[in-house]
């Protein structure tokens, strides 16, 4: 367990290196959007809250980091939240296309 709680840090402390305003903005808009609306269809529109409650307020800070009203280290914490979120998705795809699951 420990071993892994120094693997985690190391690998949190590269994963803020990759936070850069386009991959945020990228992050924001695209990614973590289309998470939040993944069990939608056109019939039935449906958004996970857990997700896009924190993704707006990501966005609101974003805004105002770009107003020059906020840090960009106070984007961080959300962003990462939704960042693993965004990637544990992404593995859980790739892993039911590698072992033939479908819906």
């Amino acid at each position: 367990m420990e071993g892994f709680l120094q693997d985690s840090t190391s690998c949190h402390s590269t994963q803020l290196g990759l936070m850069t305003p386009a991959y945020v903005e990228r992050l924001l808009t695209q990614d973590a959007r289309l998470l939040a609306r993944r069990d939608s269809t056109r019939e039935l529109p449906c958004i996970d809250w857990s997700i896009e409650d924190r993704r707006q307020k990501a966005l609101e800070l974003f805004f105002a980091w770009q107003d020059g009203m906020a840090q960009f280290e106070d984007l961080i914490s959300v962003c990462m939240f939704l960042k693993v979120k965004v990637d544990l998705n992404r593995a859980l795809i790739k892993w039911e296309q590698e072992y033939g699951l479908e819906d």
